[in-house]
């Protein structure tokens, strides 16, 4: 589907995202609970601020390789190695408050991390419907439309459009209607895109994911056809 940047939905309405992730990948010569100790004294002082007011659930239980040492029912905060990971699971608040909250708390560890790279990355499901009958055919690669599998996976370089900006890289996974649960089939959109930080300051990290962000927002209303935009339910 052709749409502009400049006219992107904030958000789908009906609940069909699963994960907004954020990755902030950095270098540091502190260890891990140096790093993890300031996040909680920054969340502890957010509390009773804007949508993010709740108090934070400290959680020890081992996720992957590393700890989900905060999270409630909006948000899940980790740091595996040397990526901190932001994710919204519940009530998805469009970019600008979830930015903001990424932002309140960086701003808190730059003296002790320095972010190079940062990528989004969001997964959204919408049930049993034929995903690859709406793939649009601006995007559609010549293998895809004889692709007879489940899933398809690409590759591919892009911009917000702004002129002498270096592309991000994305990748795109989609799955066609396959079982998550018993008795339940899932249509899945899994776009993930990154890019360098150009500089250290809060304000180039920002830029930074303002960038990947409406990257991923333009690829998946790209990817998906002008009838299936049609049926979402869209603000």
């Amino acid at each position: 589907m052709e749409i502009k940047v400049n006219q992107l939905p904030q958000k789908i309405k009906d609940g069909c995202l699963l994960d907004a992730m954020v990755n902030l990948h950095f270098k540091t010569e502190l260890v891990q609970s140096v790093i993890e100790k300031a996040i909680e004294e920054k969340l502890y002082s957010l509390i009773g601020v804007g949508l993010f007011s709740k108090i934070p659930v400290i959680d020890n239980g081992e996720v992957l390789k590393g700890r989900t040492f905060f999270a409630n029912d909006i948000y899940r905060i980790m740091v595996v190695s040397d990526t901190l990971s932001f994710n919204i699971v519940k009530g998805y608040p469009t970019w600008s408050p979830y930015k903001s909250f990424v932002r309140d708390l960086i701003s808190a560890l730059l003296d002790k991390i320095t972010i190079t790279n940062v990528d989004v990355r969001y997964m959204s499901h919408f049930g049993n419907i034929p995903l690859f009958e709406n793939i649009d055919g601006i995007i559609k690669l010549n293998q895809l439309q004889a692709f007879q599998g489940a899933r398809y996976t690409f590759q591919c370089f892009v911009n917000d459009g702004v002129p002498g900006r270096i592309p991000a890289q994305a990748t795109v996974n989609l799955t066609d209607r396959q079982q998550v649960v018993p008795g339940r089939l899932e249509s899945i959109v899994d776009i993930s895109v990154s890019s360098e930080v150009n500089g250290i300051a809060v304000d180039d990290i920002i830029r930074a994911l303002d960038f990947v962000h409406i990257c991923e927002k333009h690829l998946f209303f790209t990817i998906i056809s002008e009838g299936f935009y049609q049926q979402l339910k869209v603000e």
